[in-house]
């Protein structure tokens, strides 16, 4: 037995004792009495009432101006507790704003954010109440950015016909995971730049005639052109030539 649990019984009666009450002990017991003659058996309910918890394991979101975001407020208590958000002293929704959502599902309480400028961009509180306590919780809607460069970038293989490159991912995606990599490509003697496409992954084979590239990193609808190799990879890629032919 739990060394927390202690039943102690004298003169006909008997009382059990919890220390240090944990959530888990909530629930079902039972008393029997049992004599020569036969027995009876009750059972009892232990409720164990607590102060809101926040189970939102995500505190941090990313978004940009016009891009719907929802953020999650979920919460365990018991009794229920009443969710709010604030955003400094204000309650919100603040009445006339149409870019400021409120979603209730349960224990959770979910503010929906179209970022219509950058004031609407910095922390974001929610409180929990129950008779038992008052909690706190703070979310941060943060601008993402644009992905850093990638680097590294160079030949890998080259063949009478394909050009294998690679890069290494940018350190830093800006807070939104990236979707896919762009390659710009082009004949030397030409002034049109090409697209190659990268669904996640940083080995492309190219034909070997295009001696220029561009990388971009890309995610959602945007993308940025974060590094011109052009020159770099224009040299290695006639010395691999030279050696091949």
């Amino acid at each position: 037995m739990d060394d927390r649990i202690e039943v102690k019984g004298q003169h006909g009666k008997s009382s059990l004792y919890i220390k240090n009450v944990k959530l888990s002990d909530a629930g079902r017991y039972d008393c029997e009495a049992a004599s020569r003659i036969g027995g009876h058996q009750k059972s009892m309910f232990l409720d164990i009432e607590y102060a809101p918890i926040f189970v939102s394991n995500q505190t941090i979101y990313y978004s940009w101006e016009g891009n719907p975001i929802n953020i999650s407020c979920d919460v365990l208590s018991n009794p229920l507790a009443s969710i709010h958000w604030r955003r400094g002293k204000l309650v919100l929704p603040v009445r006339n704003t149409t870019h400021l959502k409120m979603h209730s599902a349960g224990s959770r309480l979910i503010l929906e954010i179209a970022p219509t400028s950058d004031n609407d961009f910095g922390r974001y509180n929610c409180t929990a109440t129950n008779r038992i306590g008052t909690r706190y919780q703070e979310y941060i809607l943060a601008l993402a950015d644009v992905p850093s460069s990638p680097h590294g970038v160079k030949i890998m293989e080259v063949s009478q016909s394909i050009a294998k490159v690679a890069f290494n991912k940018p350190d830093s995606h800006g807070g939104v995971p990236i979707h896919h990599y762009q390659v710009d490509v082009k004949e030397v003697t030409s002034e049109t730049w090409k697209v190659v496409l990268s669904h996640g992954v940083q080995n492309l084979d190219m034909v070997r005639k295009f001696l220029s590239l561009k990388v971009t990193a890309m995610y959602l609808k945007d993308s940025y052109q974060l590094l011109d190799t052009s020159s770099y990879l224009k040299g290695l890629l006639w010395e691999a030539t030279d050696k091949l032919l």
